[in-house]
């Protein structure tokens, strides 16, 4: 007995338009990759290789190139994560500016501190040293370019730096001074 055989062309169809799209490789934007495309974007264009360097993708090795030296730039700028230390003799300077005071993280000795603000914004701002929410010491508003000393002894502990004039600390312009015995 017989099997009977039927015709299904669209089937046959289908399976020679896949075939065919096995040996044609699309690009994200649908454009056919032959081989004549792939050879010709090797070539030299006219006006030299740099005239068609707008919009032309970065390899993979150049983007982790600049990966890698983006990364050790930005450790290189961070201080290697250590705080600074006041100077010798006990001698804080902090610069204050708009929604910024640098050094934001210090340490400092036990002891006499003397602490020299400058204020190098735009708008005035004041230094107030206070901890575990009890104000310490505290300068008065320095206007643009003014400075200013702030004498303290203080003891080992956790100390906060802001600013605490208009909304200053919570803009950001706040530190943390930590000292040791």
């Amino acid at each position: 007995m017989e099997t009977p055989s039927r015709s299904v062309p669209h089937a046959a169809a289908r399976a020679a338009t896949a075939i065919k799209a096995l040996a044609e490789e699309r690009t994200l934007a649908g454009r056919l990759m032959r081989a004549e495309i792939i050879r010709s974007a090797g070539r030299e264009r006219p006006g030299g290789p740099a005239a068609n360097t707008i919009g032309t993708v970065p390899s993979v090795r150049a983007c982790k190139w600049l990966l890698a030296a983006s990364l050790m730039l930005a450790w290189l700028a961070s201080g290697c994560g250590r705080a600074p230390l006041a100077a010798s003799g006990n001698v804080l300077r902090v610069a204050l500016s708009d929604y910024r005071l640098s050094p934001r993280d210090t340490h400092a000795d036990a002891g006499p501190l003397t602490i020299l603000v400058h204020n190098y914004g735009r708008f005035p701002h004041n230094l107030a040293l206070s901890a575990g929410g009890h104000l310490l010491e505290e300068t008065k508003p320095l206007w643009p370019g003014e400075s200013a000393d702030l004498s303290v002894v203080l003891p080992r502990g956790k100390y906060l730096m802001a600013s605490t004039l208009f909304s200053d600390q919570a803009l950001g312009t706040f530190g943390t001074l930590n000292v040791f015995s």
